[in-house]
């Protein structure tokens, strides 16, 4: 039975990372995400169109093959009037047979599917948490004997705390990610942290958050013009989107917490919640195996302490987020057909692969340099070692929101200026947040305690201290590391490029973060690699064989901000803050935090004896005087 899978539907407001999926004969062929391909992050709101013919094309399935069209549900679909004529656009669009078997999967069923179905497990819980699908944020129950029975359905889930606190931080809907790596960098303010503990907590013997009867859920939503950027369309930045509650007890903490300590009261308070939630569900059934979907189980902290503190084995798929929905519908209807599971394991590298003579002809269009190693994989190995940054486009493309080796960008993690030029002047993203390493899969023990194999990159380790000195770029400032372990079974040719630079330098593991720019999705198409190459972004770009050099030498940036430099800014951010409200006991307090020769006062800030700002001035000011007297010290040592 071949099987298309689209989530979502066409003209449906406020979905978002859309995706397509085929199945035949049992086999996942082809999974794959819409904003990959269109280049609009997140794809809100787009019908997976161009997912579904790369698919046909990949595959060589003909849209007349199609037996059975998976749908994932929004808004409970089949109940809207106007699903029949979704459908059948949808059907006309990809020139599918008109009496063709349609299915409508629930979403969160949806989401359970792809947990369980692609998990090691026989018999274990599902449980799923995100900001909403069908007008439910969660479910959870038992699969035993092959069924799914579904125990407990719940209106709110400890994702929309965690988008409320995201909110608050001062971010956007889908950078919930950025709260998560800014709170290694803050302190837990117990007055805020007592605050969420009144009003937010989870029902006894459920996994359901209950909100206190003061306080009103509303949804903020703010067009922003000025921030369009027609290259990009980065909708965070120009539709603000965000999680709010009004009520008496409600109060501004953007104005009394520091963004690095909300960020880590909230982070801190979403694992109080998951780990209840999660303890409670194992009390209940007494099933320690869990099979755990929705955006929630993107935060790779909670999982971690999932595993080290709920005593429970959880198991987190490829693409937990909406993006897994289509594949998850998929397997769900296999599951329901044919009391299967997929054939073969589950892969990551579900998306394109391209043709070789295409990307030479490509490579000669734009009269680029490039050779042809006889070992790829030991040149690239060599260029890292080097302190080259290289644009890895190899094989199938991965599915889900982590590069895992096919469209990566790695370097050297022994070098922790790695991290920074990476960050700065090459991906251009928040200094805060930290770059994860790819590692051969049987040294993981001998780098992190506590390891599992993480092939999808979904867990943190803490690094063993006699290793921490070796991999500096890899490593957050909390101690833990995000990594990707990988065999050979599973990716042959990152495996063996990872080996080659183990030769070279002793450290059985490469820098790897997604091959994209910053507020862009990840790369597609060779023509997409070629032009980071062009911008900037790499040093290199390997190539499916091809080793290219850009026309010209990679910009380079005079100078690169460490963490240091870059959390003293994040301080003395908060500190005007806190003078233009005239608040100077708050600042003269919170200084205290650091190591800076600076004095507040009535006047502003003075640095040494130079007052450098008051308020109202420029905060550009600010930053130029701090950055040249870091800069300075570390010129000194």
């Amino acid at each position: 039975m071949a099987i298309l899978s689209l989530y979502p539907l066409p003209a449906i407001a406020y979905t978002h990372d859309g995706s397509a999926t085929l199945i035949s004969e049992g086999n996942v062929l082809y999974s794959y995400e819409e904003e990959k391909l269109s280049r609009f992050q997140h794809a809100v709101s787009e019908f997976p169109e161009k997912a579904a013919v790369v698919g046909f094309q990949q595959t060589g399935i003909h849209p007349n093959q199609i037996e059975s069209l998976v749908v994932t549900s929004i808004e409970n679909c089949p109940a809207r009037p106007d699903f029949a004529s979704r459908v059948q656009f949808a059907k006309e669009l990809l020139h599918l047979h008109k009496d063709i078997d349609v299915t409508c999967v629930p979403h969160h069923m949806a989401h359970s599917a792809l947990a369980v179905l692609t998990s090691p497990f026989d018999e274990c819980v599902f449980l799923t948490m995100d900001g909403g699908g069908d007008y439910l944020m969660g479910h959870w129950g038992i699969f035993r004997d092959g069924a799914f029975q579904v125990v407990e359905e719940f209106r709110f889930s400890p994702a929309l705390i965690f988008a409320y606190l995201t909110t608050l931080g001062g971010f956007s809907i889908f950078e919930e990610g950025k709260l998560m790596g800014l709170s290694a960098f803050g302190k837990i303010d117990p007055s805020l942290l007592g605050w969420l503990q009144e009003h937010f907590w989870i029902r006894d013997g459920t996994a359901a958050v209950a909100i206190s009867r003061e306080l009103r859920l509303r949804w903020q939503s703010s067009l922003h013009l000025d921030a369009i950027d027609a290259g990009s369309l980065r909708r965070p930045k120009y539709s603000r989107g965000g999680v709010d509650f009004t009520g008496p007890s409600v109060i501004d903490w953007p104005s009394r917490v520091c963004p690095a300590d909300l960020a880590a009261t909230g982070q801190h308070f979403f694992e109080l919640l998951v780990l209840r939630a999660v303890k409670n569900i194992r009390d209940r059934t007494g099933i320690e195996q869990f099979a755990l979907g929705g955006g929630a189980f993107l935060n790779v902290l909670v999982n971690e302490k999932l595993r080290r503190e709920a005593e429970v084995s959880p198991y987190i798929p490829v693409a937990p987020h909406d993006a897994g929905l289509s594949l998850g519908a998929a397997l769900f209807k296999l599951h329901q057909s044919t009391a299967r599971r997929p054939e073969f394991e589950t892969s990551a590298y579900l998306g394109p692969k391209f043709d070789r003579s295409n990307i030479a002809s490509l490579l000669a269009a734009h009269c680029l340099q490039y050779e042809e190693p006889k070992d790829i994989a030991r040149s690239v190995a060599r260029a890292l070692a080097d302190g080259k940054v290289v644009g890895l486009f190899q094989d199938k493309a991965e599915f889900g929101a982590r590069a895992l080796g096919a469209r990566s960008v790695l370097a050297d993690p022994r070098e922790e200026a790695s991290k920074f030029r990476v960050n700065q002047a090459l991906k251009k993203r928040d200094w805060f947040m930290p770059y994860a390493p790819a590692i051969l899969e049987e040294h993981g023990g001998d780098y992190f305690e506590g390891f599992v194999p993480a092939p999808y990159m979904n867990t943190v380790f803490r690094v063993r201290r006699d290793k921490a000195h070796l991999i500096p770029a890899a490593i957050h400032v909390d101690g833990t590391c995000r990594a990707q372990s990988v065999n050979e079974k599973q990716n042959p040719f990152f495996y063996r490029l990872i080996s080659e630079f183990a030769k070279l330098t002793g450290v059985p593991m490469v820098l790897n973060t997604s091959f994209n720019r910053h507020g862009v999705p990840i790369v597609a198409t060779p023509r997409q690699a070629i032009e980071h190459l062009l911008e900037g972004s790499v040093d290199l770009l390997a190539i499916e064989g091809y080793l290219v050099s850009p026309l010209v030498r990679t910009r380079r940036v005079a100078t690169l901000a460490d963490d240091t430099t870059n959390r003293a800014w994040e301080h003395l951010k908060w500190v005007a803050r806190l003078l233009e409200r005239e608040n100077i006991d708050a600042a003269r307090d919170y200084l205290k935090r650091t190591e800076l020769p600076i004095t507040v006062g009535r006047e502003g800030i003075t640095f040494l004896t130079e007052v450098i700002w008051v308020p109202g001035d420029d905060l550009g000011k600010l930053k130029s005087s701090l950055f040249r007297y870091m800069d300075a010290c570390q010129h000194r040592k």
